[in-house]
């Protein structure tokens, strides 16, 4: 609870927050990497990133430990620490994105290197059986 009230007073709610598991949430399952787990916020912090914390992006949480946070009441003007969460979320979004291009990559070269080893491993066999076929026609 402690945390839904940071993180809804860093995006300029009032007072009166709750959190709710995603299962109960009308966002749905979240998407992208687990970015924070154990948060651990004592209410007076003035941002989440202020938080006590496991490092980003290393955890083991599954999806059906994340939680959405519903903010009351009207919201104020953007604060500044608003702004740095929005940025931060879009540095990590990108952040994220070219990490999944480059794991693309990387697995595309790991499967063409498996093929390339597979080909070579299959033509050595047949070269070992034409070998050993020709032992066997020197012997009769």
């Amino acid at each position: 609870m402690e945390d839904a009230k940071v993180v809804c007073r860093q995006w300029g709610y009032p007072a009166g927050v709750y959190s709710l598991r995603y299962l109960e949430s009308k966002y749905g399952q979240g998407r992208g990497p687990i970015m924070l787990s154990n948060v651990r916020c004592t209410g007076t912090e003035a941002k989440l990133t202020d938080c006590p914390a496991d490092p980003w992006e290393q955890n083991q949480c599954t999806r059906d430990q994340e939680v959405g946070v519903m903010c009351r009441g009207t919201r104020t003007e953007q604060t500044n620490a608003a702004r740095e969460l929005y940025d931060m979320i879009e540095q990590l979004e990108e952040a994220y994105a070219e990490k999944e291009e480059a794991y693309a990559e990387k697995e595309e070269d790991f499967f063409q290197t498996l093929k390339e080893e597979d080909e070579a491993y299959q033509e050595k066999k047949e070269l070992e059986l034409v070998a050993e076929i020709l032992a066997q026609l020197e012997d009769n």
